[in-house]
């Protein structure tokens, strides 16, 4: 045979061999699409931090929203649908739905986590995208409490401002259990060790407010021990005001 038939004869074989695996793969990717889903995976990346939702809750979700993937043609499933319907869930941060290989549909879903939490008239989280979020009935997040705030535009603001910095520094974090917000933003701190609130007064010079007060924890009560006092005022500079 002619070398050059013979390299026409080898042409057309691969061509051929190129036009029946594109077939094979259309035909199994016609067939995974005919195929049922049977499983409708649900994975919370964050669920040993927080316990806001569930992967039962979120199924039911889903179910009762008429777009449970499962048993569902797997070239039917809207994973869209399903990621946008979680995007109006207020305690879910962000979800991603696909496919897999199979006949799976995986969900991951990442909540919200809150920086602290205003109580009063009204209760709701800040979290740490400084954006409002609701309270939960089943699950309630370790995280510090700030009352006297009515007003969102100042409890996003001035008042996590504050929140981040106490947040940020190791003891202040561990010893305050309370921040009090008066109306006129005069910020009172409760401790949890000792019988005393602390007044800072506006939320401005904070740090040297915070250090004068860590030296009379340091130093003015290993002296005269931890005395009765009711409140420690810290608003007027380079002076400490202690009442019984």
């Amino acid at each position: 045979m002619p070398e050059k038939i013979k390299h026409i004869l080898a042409g057309v074989g691969v061509a051929l061999g190129t036009l029946y695996i594109v077939w094979g793969l259309t035909l199994v990717k016609s067939r995974r699409g005919e195929l049922p889903c049977a499983k409708f995976d649900v994975v919370v990346t964050d669920s040993a931090d927080l316990s806001f939702i569930s992967r039962a809750g979120i199924r039911r979700y889903v179910a009762l929203s008429g777009n449970d993937p499962t048993g569902r043609a797997m070239s039917e499933v809207n994973t869209d649908v399903i990621e946008h319907l979680l995007d109006d869930n207020p305690m879910i941060r962000s979800a991603q739905c696909y496919k897999t290989n199979g006949d799976r549909v995986l969900l991951k879903i990442k909540q919200r986590k809150p920086k602290f939490r205003v109580m009063g008239d009204v209760n709701y989280y800040v979290d740490t995208e400084r954006q409002i979020m609701p309270v939960s009935t089943e699950y309630s997040a370790y995280v510090p409490v700030v009352t006297g705030v009515s007003d969102h535009s100042l409890a996003q603001t001035v008042v996590y401002d504050f929140v981040d910095y106490i947040t940020g520094d190791e003891f202040w974090d561990a010893q305050v259990e309370q921040i009090a917000v008066s109306p006129d933003t005069t910020i009172t701190l409760v401790p949890r060790v000792g019988n005393h609130v602390i007044i800072l007064g506006k939320p401005v010079r904070i740090k040297q407010k915070l250090a004068k007060m860590m030296t009379l924890y340091e130093k003015g009560f290993t002296i005269a021990g931890w005395p009765d006092y009711k409140t420690i005022d810290l608003r007027i500079r380079n002076q400490i005001i202690c009442k019984k």
